[in-house]
């Protein structure tokens, strides 16, 4: 039997979680974006990987997060449209 990868282990306690909690199909989207960054991944790249608003993106990561299924796992920089640097929280799912 081939042995799990530290990903495919963390993304099975995550849906073991999901067992008990009833998320909407908006919720799932985000969740599975971020599943596929294990490393972290910034809104704006879950929102068009799922082509949801940003803003929607937000409300439903913060409730993923609320639920304990997903954290935050470090800084990312962007230029803004003037070319100054922004930070950028990225996302992970808990515990990965």
């Amino acid at each position: 039997m081939k042995q799990k990868t530290l990903s495919e282990l963390v993304r099975d306690e995550a849906y073991e979680k999901l067992e008990n909690v009833s998320l909407c199909n908006a919720q799932l989207k985000v969740l599975k974006a971020i599943e596929n960054y294990p490393d972290g991944v910034p809104d704006k790249l879950i929102s068009q990987e799922t082509g949801m608003p940003v803003t929607s993106v937000n409300g439903r990561r913060n409730e993923l997060v609320a639920l304990g299924l997903v954290e935050a796992v470090g800084w990312d920089y962007y230029p803004d449209y003037q070319g100054k640097m922004r930070k950028n929280t990225l996302w992970s799912l808990k515990g990965s």
